[in-house]
């Protein structure tokens, strides 16, 4: 026997932060949707498969409040996470294994993103080459931004009136069709 999922009573039964509290009459892909109140205070409506069989857990307060702790979790310079820089975790949906290489039209692709844009480092024929010319890039952006964020750190640490006065920048420029340039700033 199959479960019917239009008359299922959850009222009062809490999923994370909301709390069921009547049935309306929309539907959501033909499933009820119910009027929940968020341990905030503020009242969504949700439909019964969100609540039940998925990660929903708030009205959307838990993002902003994570989203507003996240200067304080996350060290930025210069609109990049060094924290994020440091991990080298490739993606759960990532194809060839490979952090950064694609696979498109019969060749392998290398990119990478570094201050919210999008640098292409060149198409190959192999999955190798694809794969150094991507680390290459990495080595340069992100440990050389990592190893300078740490000695800027410690002159800022040493010298905060220094620090106020010389931000950390990080300036990137393509030179030729798959290599960059990097400049990190102030010198040190």
């Amino acid at each position: 026997m199959t479960k019917n999922y239009y008359s299922v009573d959850i009222f009062g039964q809490k999923f994370h932060r909301l709390t069921a509290l009547y049935p309306t009459e929309k539907r959501k892909r033909g499933i009820i949707v119910w009027h929940c109140r968020c341990d905030c205070g503020r009242e969504v409506d949700v439909s019964y498969n969100d609540l039940v069989y998925t990660n929903l857990r708030s009205c959307g307060c838990r993002k902003q409040e994570h989203n507003r702790e996240l200067p304080r979790l996350l060290t930025h310079v210069d609109g990049t996470s060094i924290d994020i820089l440091r991990s080298r975790k490739v993606p759960s949906d990532n194809t060839t294994g490979a952090k950064g290489v694609y696979f498109i039209r019969g060749k392998y692709t290398a990119k990478i993103v570094f201050q919210k844009k999008q640098y292409h480092l060149g198409s190959y024929e192999t999955f190798e080459e694809a794969v150094v010319v991507r680390q290459e890039a990495e080595k340069l952006l992100f440990d050389g931004a990592v190893e300078y964020y740490e000695a800027w750190k410690a002159r800022a640490d040493a010298d905060p009136e220094w620090a106020a006065a010389n931000p950390v920048q990080i300036k990137v420029e393509k030179e030729g069709l798959d290599r960059l340039k990097v400049r990190f700033l102030p010198e040190l």
